[in-house]
This record gives C-alpha cells, structure tokens and sequence, in this order.
C-alpha cells in the first residue's frame, strides 16, 4: 500500500489538482510514459504558476497539446466506448458518449460537445436512480453529494476517493459553476451557458471536447471500481473494440464516402441499448432529383414566358 501512495496516489493527486485549475481531470488509465509526461508538465506548472492571462492562457495550451496524443488514440477511444457500454448508470448513455467520438474524429467539435453536456447530467440521474415522470428531478448539488459519498466499500478505498473528489471538483468548480461567478477566461464551457443558450462564445474548442472526454474516462474508472470490471491492459481479442479501432482510424485517414460512413456508423450506433435507430432513412437522393427537376421546369416556364413578352 504504501508503494501505492507513493507511485501512484501521490503524483496523481498533484496531477488532479494542478488540471483542475484549468479546468481539466484526466484518466488514471495511462501508459507510465504517458503518465510521467503529464506529471512533469504539471510540476512545471506548479513549480513557475502564471503571473498573467496570457500565462494561463499558454500552460492551458500546452496541457491541451500534450493531452490530445495521449486521449486521441482510436484504440483508447475504442476501448472507453466498450467500457462505457457494459457499465450499468453510463450505459443509458453510451450512444451519446460514440457520437462525439465520431464527430470528435472529423474534427467537428461543436457536435460533440452537444452530445457530451446531457450526457454528463443524464449519467448522473441514474446513478442517483432518478427517473423521469418519478418525481421532480434531483437538484445538481444532490447529483454531485452522490458521487462524494463513495457509497461502495472495497478494498481500494483510495483511488475510489481520489476519483470521487477529482469528478466533484470537475463539476463543482466548472460544468456545473454559476455563471455569475464562473471562470470563463479560458472557455465557456458551462452547462449553464451552453444548453440555456447565455451566449455565443466559444465553449467547443477541441480543448473543451477534449475536457469533456476525459471527464468520462475517469467517471468511466470510478465506476469500474464500483462495479468490480476493471482491465489491466485493453483487451487484444474483442470484436466491439478491434471494429471501432478500425472505422476511428479511417476517419482520421479520411479513406471513406458518404454511404459507407453511414451504413457503418449506424451499425456501431446500434449496438448501443438505449439508442434510437431511424427505420425510414430519408433518401435525400429522391428530393434532390426532385427539387432539380422542378427548378428545371420552372426555368422552362420563365423562358416561355420571357419569349411572350417579347
């Protein structure tokens, strides 16, 4: 145990609360190099902190860039997606957590922080075991208490709370921050703001896609623990994660069409057990060739009409 503390709870909690200054948490599920890199940068961090917005501003920049090589890698996104599904409370919510990944992986950031808000509260609701037409809904500070309470004993009481405290605090101290008193120098990204249209900032940089993520790698872990299926190392021979790992990697190629894009998306997106599949698929090829054949007759008709007139 006290190896524990000292290679992994120690740094780690430093770790947690230097990104959350920046409005970041991170996933303990790292790689050690992955890990040291992280831990070094925020010891720079907190060894010369910013004396101005601009020093802030360029410490938040190195986190994102550092990060994204760390969180954008298509088997770790393939693996979290897996996890995500089989876990009870986040499950409801797994479809929303996918789509992102894909509007993550084209780049199409402002989606996929429109997938990740509701998601956040919604996995929270039934965590808490709300659900809608029950009763009125639980106020945000209720959700929160609930993941303080680290209501499961085991064994690995440290990192269940280390986890507990770095959520609460993410939510706290950013989604769920009053907006009058938030901290808004970096992002907008508030869940006030955003889903109650407050304004038009931005809040869907890749850094706020990429907060969003991470934030659900580590409720991911937490819950995990909490449910006893955790992973040493990501499975090798798993066809829900290896077939994900593949598509994820083609949209960052760009090696795809339309159709085919389509077609396989939604066969990841149902295997989803709370996603809602569309049935009648609208041809958007049958009122295109109908829109251009009415413009076409209605070129012809001011043709015959311009001739008249003459």
């Amino acid at each position: 145990m006290e190896n524990l503390d000292i290679e992994f709870i120690q740094p780690f909690t430093k770790i947690l609360n230097t990104l959350n200054s920046y409005g970041w948490t991170m996933s303990p599920h790292m790689i050690g190099r992955d890990f040291q890199k992280v831990k070094a940068l925020c010891e720079q961090i907190e060894t010369n902190p910013p004396t101005s917005g601009e020093e802030k501003s360029y410490y938040q920049n190195n986190i994102n860039q550092l990060l994204t090589t760390i969180i954008f890698h298509p088997l770790t996104r393939s693996f979290f997606i897996y996890r995500a599904q089989e876990l009870k409370y986040i499950s409801k919510f797994s479809h929303h957590i996918e789509k992102s990944i894909m509007h993550y992986f084209k780049n199409d950031y402002f989606s996929a922080v429109h997938c990740l808000l509701p998601a956040i509260e919604g996995s929270l609701l039934a965590y808490i075991g709300w659900q809608y037409g029950t009763s009125r809904k639980p106020s945000i500070k209720v959700l929160i208490e609930e993941i303080e309470k680290c209501r499961k004993p085991m064994s690995r009481k440290k990192e269940y709370q280390l986890y507990s405290t770095a959520l609460a605090r993410f939510l706290k101290n950013w989604i769920f921050t009053d907006t009058n008193t938030a901290d808004m120098s970096l992002s907008y990204l508030n869940r006030n703001y955003v889903l109650h249209g407050m304004g038009n900032d931005n809040y869907y940089s890749l850094s706020d896609c990429q907060r969003l993520i991470v934030f659900f790698d580590l409720f991911i872990e937490f819950l995990s623990l909490e449910q006893g299926k955790r992973y040493a190392f990501i499975p090798e021979k798993n066809e829900k994660i290896n077939s994900r790992e593949t598509y994820y990697f083609r949209l960052l190629s760009y090696d795809l069409r339309k159709r085919e894009m389509m077609k396989t998306e939604e066969i990841l997106m149902k295997e989803h057990s709370f996603y809602f599949h569309e049935h009648n698929a609208t041809n958007w090829n049958s009122f295109l060739k109908t829109a251009l054949k009415e413009h076409l007759n209605l070129m012809k008709e001011l043709k015959e009409f311009r001739k008249k007139k003459l």
